[in-house]
């Protein structure tokens, strides 16, 4: 067995359900492959466990936040990040809302309301100031669930959706 250091990212597999035939790995330009070889079924996304010093990791959430950071926006005139999820993603719903707006604040310094839209589901809102939400609840009929805001996109036309729900705050 191998030593365990605290900067490992850990990759389980539960052998029992899928035996492996053979494990080998690649490194070339900077890139590194690992190849699994089952003795019989094919490997599925749910066959894997992923963690990192004790913690599990849910690789779902992962590729949504990716996803967002790389669309966050800042209007600074509301003073209000914000992002989407697009129905391009693949995303699975439902989606975390609160392990994603808890990445996010982490990540990004200063965000006091953040706005997710979604695409194919419900979008959400998470904001230090309630009363910015009690607006947005009101002109979307949206739902409190613990912090957080969830409501409905009016339109199919999400570009247009999003200026006109930045306009309410």
């Amino acid at each position: 067995m191998a030593e365990k250091n605290i900067k490992d990212f850990i990759i389980s597999l539960n052998l029992k359900k899928n035996p492996v035939e053979e494990l080998r790995y690649d490194q070339l330009n900077n890139e590194l492959k690992i190849y699994i070889t089952p003795k019989s079924k094919t490997l599925t996304i749910e066959d894997f466990e992923f963690s990192h010093d004790g913690e599990e990791i849910n690789l779902e959430n992962i590729k949504i936040l990716g996803g967002l950071m790389a669309r966050l926006r800042f209007n600074k005139e509301k003073n209000i990040y914000w992002s989407a999820i697009l129905s391009k993603d693949g995303i699975r719903q439902p989606i975390e809302y609160k392990e994603l707006t808890e990445e996010l604040r982490n990540h990004v310094a200063g965000i006091k309301t953040l706005i997710i839209f979604n695409e194919k589901g419900p979008s959400f809102t998470w904001s230090e100031n309630k009363s910015r939400l009690q607006i947005l609840a009101q002109n979307q009929n949206g739902h409190f669930h613990d912090e957080f805001l969830e409501f409905s996109l009016a339109s199919a036309d999400l570009k247009n959706e999003i200026s006109r729900i930045l306009t309410l705050f």
